[in-house]
């Protein structure tokens, strides 16, 4: 997947552990998600090899739950969280070349004009 999109930030991630939120690239942060005015999506997908103590689902809803916490304000809308399994095991995350765990995108729009809605 490749973006160019205007208005809208994308942080990649990939993490080994399904227990906590991933740390974001490109500048990122989970903690400066304070503004309910401003659209935001998480693509998540877990690939395999995947240890048997990561819990996939838990992981999504960790998604959900930090996404939630910013839409106050904002038309009711709930946050969008795709998320799914990939079958291969080699993932390409901003240059590095991985082995399973979970990976994906945190986009943010940077204007209030823009909806990033699930379909």
């Amino acid at each position: 997947l490749a973006l160019a999109m205007p208005n809208v930030s994308a942080y990649p991630f990939h993490c080994a552990s399904l227990s906590s939120l991933p740390g974001l690239g490109r500048g990122g942060g989970w903690e400066v998600m304070s503004s309910g005015h401003i659209s935001r999506c998480v693509l998540a997908f877990c690939g395999l090899p995947m240890s048997a103590e990561n819990d996939p689902q838990a992981w999504v809803a960790g998604f959900d739950s930090a996404l939630a916490h910013t839409t106050s304000g904002h038309s009711g809308r709930l946050p969008v969280v795709v998320g799914g399994l990939s079958v291969g095991n080699h993932i390409h995350v901003d240059g590095s070349s991985l082995c399973g765990g979970g990976y994906g995108l945190l986009l943010e729009g940077n204007t209030s004009g823009v909806r990033l809605d699930a379909v």
